[in-house]
C-alpha cells in the first residue's frame, strides 16, 4: 500500500480536478500558455506520474480533460502571429495525434509489384 501511496499524490477525481482548476486560473489570471510540463510541475508531479493518473480508472477523465484543455489553446493559437511554434508544441506534447504523414507508394509508381520464385528454392 505504501508504493501506492506514492504514485497517487491525488487520491480522488475531485482533488485532482480541483488542483488542475487551480492551475488553468493562474494560466489566465497571469496569461501564461498551459502546457503538460506546467501542470505537471503545478501538481508536484512527474510526467510518469502524469501518465499513470492517465491510465487509473479513477483518475483518467481529469487528465484527459486537462490535455483537451491544453491542445485546444494551442490549436487556438495556430491562427496568431506565431503557428510555427503551436505546430511544434503540438507534434511533441500530443504525438498521436499529431505528427508529419508521410505516404510511401512501394507498388512502382501505382503499378503492382509481382515477384516469382522460378524454381529459387528447389532442393537438389
Amino acid at each position: 500500500m505504501e508504493i501506492m501511496a506514492r504514485l497517487f499524490k491525488y487520491k480522488t477525481k475531485k482533488e485532482l480536478e480541483d488542483k488542475i482548476k487551480e492551475y488553468f486560473d493562474i494560466c489566465v489570471e497571469n496569461e501564461d500558455t498551459p502546457e503538460k510540463a506546467g501542470l505537471c510541475l503545478y501538481l508536484g508531479i512527474c510526467r510518469d506520474t502524469y501518465s499513470r493518473y492517465r491510465k487509473d480508472d479513477k483518475l483518467t477523465d481529469a487528465i484527459k480533460s486537462a490535455d483537451l484543455k491544453i491542445e485546444s489553446h494551442w490549436v487556438r493559437s495556430l491562427t496568431k502571429n506565431n503557428a510555427t511554434g503551436a505546430i511544434f508544441y503540438l507534434k511533441n506534447a500530443f504525438k498521436e495525434h499529431y505528427k508529419d504523414r508521410r505516404e510511401t507508394d512501394l507498388t512502382s509508381k501505382g503499378e503492382k509489384i509481382t515477384i516469382t520464385f522460378d524454381n529459387a528454392f528447389k532442393a537438389s
